[in-house]
């Protein structure tokens, strides 16, 4: 059973653009793809909520702006979370390559080895990867929040447990001996309550 994918080309060279189309609209894979255009990134945002791409074809000098600027704009927009950026390029230089990819994109594809075999190839292993970084992040969630809510019911046990014995040492209630330990246990209580505040706070980061 074939799939249809959505592909979003930004780039300011009608006749890369038009490369890029053709090849997708000739492929010979199962799947089929559906692509829409834009010369500039002035009104990406838009085209990703009215079209919804799967992925998107992101030129990396585009008139006026750096592929780069473009991904860091996405970065902030929640309706880029789920959606392949692929940088297309005819510069390839290692610092270049570095800089897309720690930005968000999840590849790189330079213009000189885009062919009717060789773009879906890109396509399907990008949309592979974003789909385990969400899953990873899905997974990230889940245990923070479970930390979170371990953290609350652990705070307030260790809470009691310091609470109960500064009472009994505030009230006298015990031997000069029994204090003692008390005084232990209520100090290394509140230090397992920063411990767990600096952990979460780490893991959240």
């Amino acid at each position: 059973m074939s799939e249809t994918l959505k592909i979003l080309v930004v780039d300011d060279c009608n006749i890369d653009t038009a490369l890029i189309c053709r090849c997708l609209k000739n492929a010979t894979t199962r799947t089929r793809y559906q692509t829409e255009s834009l010369s500039e990134a002035e009104n990406i945002y838009e085209k990703v909520q009215s079209f919804r791409p799967d992925c998107i074809l992101l030129d990396y000098n585009l008139i006026g702006v750096k592929g780069i600027e473009v991904l860091e704009q996405m970065k902030t927009k929640v309706d880029f979370k789920k959606v392949a950026v692929v940088v297309i390029t005819g510069i390839i230089e290692e610092h270049l390559i570095e800089q897309v990819l720690s930005r968000g994109a999840v590849g790189y594809i330079p213009k000189n080895t885009i062919t009717e075999e060789s773009l879906p190839i890109f396509i399907k292993t990008a949309l592979e990867k974003i789909k385990l970084d969400n899953l990873v992040l899905e997974k990230n969630y889940k245990i923070m929040k479970l930390l979170s809510l371990l953290s609350h019911d652990l705070r307030n046990c260790v809470g009691a447990i310091s609470a109960s014995a500064e009472f009994i040492i505030n009230e006298n209630l015990c031997t000069p001996a029994a204090e003692n330990y008390l005084r232990i246990i209520a100090s290394q209580s509140r230090d397992a309550i920063i411990t767990m505040d600096t952990y979460i706070a780490e893991a959240k980061s």
